[in-house]
Parts: structure tokens; C-alpha cells; sequence
């Protein structure tokens, strides 16, 4: 049992760097109202879209092409839409979405530059895509490195200065709204993100969240976050 399988089969909500903290100040800045179109892209376990609807009113779609995701969500949100589909390939029409959230997704996902095409496809010309992500604040060893991403299975250890670049080569902008370490991160979630009301941890994940514990606490200043604000460029904002 790897990392993403304890989040789905427990349900975890608010996985994600900040918890419900972060997804809510993201949807503040963002200006996320009753009368927005909202993409979750990689939802999960769905609790950042219902959470988006309940305080913002906003009509939210939730797609994770994990099939065990999905269940989780539709069981913990019957009354909302989710979709099982690629972020490589998304089945809804160009230009659908006001909004596109997208919460520790991007560090596992493969090609990134396919996955950034479809949201740009799919985003409103005024529309905004609003990432959190982890990322290297520090240079890491090697080694160190190799075991991050083998126990997460990010694609690879990324940087802020990566994250630019694939939105550059994405057509899209980058602004930087927020960052900071993972203890920042702590700091902004609620400590109710994290409780699991349900039947005894078996041994195996257990031994996944306790790697997990050890792993955050170890590269507590050297790992972190960002968050950022994309994008059409301006002057490709009628390049289809």
C-alpha cells in the first residue's frame, strides 16, 4: 500500500499543504462567487470542491482519473459531480471553466505539459487556474530526493523555479500569491483536516503514515510550498 492509496481509502480530506485553510484563502483571492464554474483537477477525495460550494456557493466539478478517488468522493459527496477521466484528456468543451483549482496534483502527474494544455484549453479566457503545490524551498541530496518521490511518487522533487517554467512552456502566466515550509503549512490547516473518524488504522497504514510523519518532520525546512495564480498570456488569449 503506497501513500495516495491510504488517502483515498480513508478518505482523508484536506491533504493538501494548508488544508481547508489554504483552499479557502485560494478561493478568497481568487474571487470565486455563486455564479462560478469551478474545475477540480485531481479532486481526490473530493473535500476542497464541497467545501468551495458550501462557502462560496460556486458550482463545482471534480475529475481524478483514480477510480478509488472517485468512489471516495461520491460516497463522502453524493449531491456533487465528479468524473473519472485523464487530466490529459478532459472531457468537457473549450473554455467551460471561470475557475481551476488544482491541490497537489501537479507533482505526481505525467506529461506535466499535456496535463497544463488541457486546463489552458478548458479555461475561460478570463479564467484562472490556482495551484498548491509542494515544493524544494532547499536543495536536497540525492539520495534524499530518490526516497521523497519513490514514497510519494512525485515525477520529481520541484522547485519554484520549475513550476514557472512549465507554465512558461504552457502559454500560461506565473504569479506567485503565497509560500512557505511545511510547518507553515500546519500552521494554516485546521487540526480536524487530518482526523479519520472510522474503523482502526491496519499495521500497513500505519507504517505509511508514520514514513510519512517522519518524512515531513525530517525536510521540515527544506520542503514546502507554493502557491500560485495562472494564466492565458495576454497576447495569446485568442491562440486556441
Amino acid at each position: 500500500m503506497n501513500y495516495l492509496e491510504v488517502i483515498a481509502n480513508r478518505s482523508v480530506p484536506f491533504a493538501h499543504p494548508g488544508g481547508r485553510g489554504a483552499t479557502l484563502w485560494m478561493a478568497e483571492q481568487a474571487g470565486v462567487t455563486a455564479s462560478s464554474l469551478v474545475l477540480e483537477a485531481g479532486c481526490g477525495t473530493g473535500h476542497s470542491g464541497a467545501l468551495l460550494a458550501k462557502e462560496m456557493k460556486a458550482k463545482v466539478i471534480g475529475v481524478d482519473r483514480d477510480v478509488n478517488f472517485i468512489q471516495a468522493a461520491k460516497k463522502a459527496h453524493p449531491q456533487h459531480q465528479y468524473v473519472t477521466a485523464d487530466l490529459c484528456q478532459l472531457p468537457f468543451n473549450d473554455a467551460s471553466f471561470d475557475f481551476i483549482f488544482c491541490e497537489s496534483v501537479l507533482s505526481f502527474v505525467q506529461p506535466i505539459d499535456r496535463v497544463l494544455a488541457e486546463m489552458r484549453r478548458v479555461l475561460k479566457e478570463e479564467g484562472s487556474i490556482w495551484c498548491n503545490e509542494m515544493t524544494m524551498l532547499h536543495p536536497l541530496q540525492h539520495q534524499e530526493q530518490r526516497t521523497l518521490t519513490s514514497f510519494y511518487g512525485f515525477s520529481k522533487m520541484w522547485t519554484e523555479e520549475d513550476w514557472q517554467d512549465v507554465c512558461q512552456h504552457a502559454r500560461l502566466s506565473f504569479e506567485k500569491k503565497k509560500s512557505g515550509t511545511i510547518i507553515d503549512g500546519l500552521l494554516m490547516a485546521n487540526p480536524q483536516d487530518f482526523i479519520v473518524e472510522e474503523e482502526p488504522f491496519t499495521n500497513e497504514e500505519v507504517r505509511v503514515l508514520d514514513m510519512h510523519q517522519q518524512l515531513t518532520m525530517k525536510h521540515s525546512t527544506a520542503l514546502g510550498f507554493t502557491i500560485w495564480k495562472a494564466q492565458k498570456n495576454f497576447n495569446d488569449r485568442n491562440v486556441k
